[in-house]
C-alpha cells in the first residue's frame, strides 16, 4: 500500500547499518516515521531532504497497520536552513526538536502543522527575528496544548483591566488586584499586551520595535520553562542554542 503527502521533516536518526529512522509531521497533523534505504552511499538520492523542517512530498510503503512503513521517495519542496545565518538553524533544530516531543503518534491536530509551517516560512523570510520566532512557536504550542491559559482575563476575577502580576500553576494569569505585588517584582506591566500580540500577530508580521527587551525576555523565559515543565525534558538543541547564541 502506497500513500503520498506532503510533511515536515522533524528529526533523521541513523536507524541500522545504510538506513536512516525519519520522523515527521503531516498536513493532518499527525506525527509519523518511515525507513529510508541506502541513505549511507554517496549517490543517495534524498538524503538532503531529511533535514530539519523540509517541506516534502513523501511517499510510504507498507501494510495498513504496520508502524514502519518504507520510504520509497522524499521530494523536497522547500527548506528553512541559511548558509552562514548560524541562530536561524539553531532556532530550526530547537523547532524539530520540540515538535518530534509535543506530537505523538495517533494524534490528529492540523493545527500543529500549520503552525509548524508558519514558522519555518518566518525564519526563511526573517532570520535575523529568529529568537522572536522560536518565543511565538512556544507560547503557541503551550496554547494549542492546553498548558496555558488564555491570556485575555485573570483567572481569579476574569478581569481584562488590571496587568498580570503572576502566572499561577492553579489559576493561571493573575492580576494586580488579585495578586498584589510591590513595584519592580512579578511580571513586566506590558505583559498581558506582548502576549496577546503574540496572539494576533503572524511571524511575518511580528514588531520587536513595540516590545520591550525586558518584557520579551522575561515572558520568553517563563514560557519555556512551562514548556519544558509540561514536556518533562529540555531537549539538546536548546542547551546548544542558549550556550552559542546567549538567547
Amino acid at each position: 500500500m502506497y500513500d503520498t503527502f506532503h510533511a515536515l521533516i522533524l528529526k533523521p536518526m541513523v536507524y541500522r547499518d545504510n538506513e536512516t529512522l525519519v520522523s515527521f509531521i503531516t498536513e493532518r497533523g499527525t506525527r509519523g516515521s518511515g525507513i529510508a534505504k541506502g541513505t549511507k552511499r554517496p549517490t543517495a538520492r534524498w538524503v538532503s531532504s531529511f533535514e530539519p523542517l523540509n517541506l516534502v512530498n513523501i511517499s510510504l510503503f507498507g501494510k495498513e497497520n504496520q508502524n514502519l512503513k518504507r520510504i520509497t521517495s522524499c521530494e523536497l519542496i522547500s527548506s528553512p536552513m541559511l548558509l552562514g545565518h548560524l541562530e536561524s538553524n539553531l532556532v530550526v533544530g530547537c523547532l524539530a526538536d520540540l515538535f518530534d516531543r509535543v506530537t505523538q503518534e495517533g494524534l490528529e491536530d492540523p493545527r500543529l502543522f500549520r503552525l509548524l509551517k508558519t514558522v519555518t516560512d518566518g525564519l526563511k523570510s526573517r532570520p535575523d527575528e529568529a529568537d522572536l520566532i522560536l518565543a511565538y512557536a512556544e507560547f503557541w504550542v503551550l496554547f494549542l496544548l492546553g498548558w496555558l491559559p488564555d491570556p485575555k482575563t485573570c483567572g481569579h476575577c476574569q478581569g481584562t483591566n488590571e496587568p498580570f502580576t503572576i502566572l499561577s500553576e492553579e489559576m493561571g494569569w493573575l492580576c494586580q488586584r488579585c495578586h498584589p505585588i510591590n513595584k519592580g517584582e512579578g511580571l513586566p506591566n506590558e505583559t498581558k499586551e506582548y502576549l496577546n500580540h503574540l496572539k494576533l500577530a503572524t511571524p511575518m508580521s511580528l514588531q520587536r520595535q513595540n516590545l520591550n527587551s525586558e518584557t520579551f525576555r522575561t515572558i520568553s523565559r517563563l514560557l519555556r520553562q512551562r514548556l519544558i515543565g509540561e514536556m518533562g525534558v529540555s531537549p539538546k538543541c536548546y542547551d546548544v542554542l542558549f550556550r552559542s547564541s546567549g538567547l
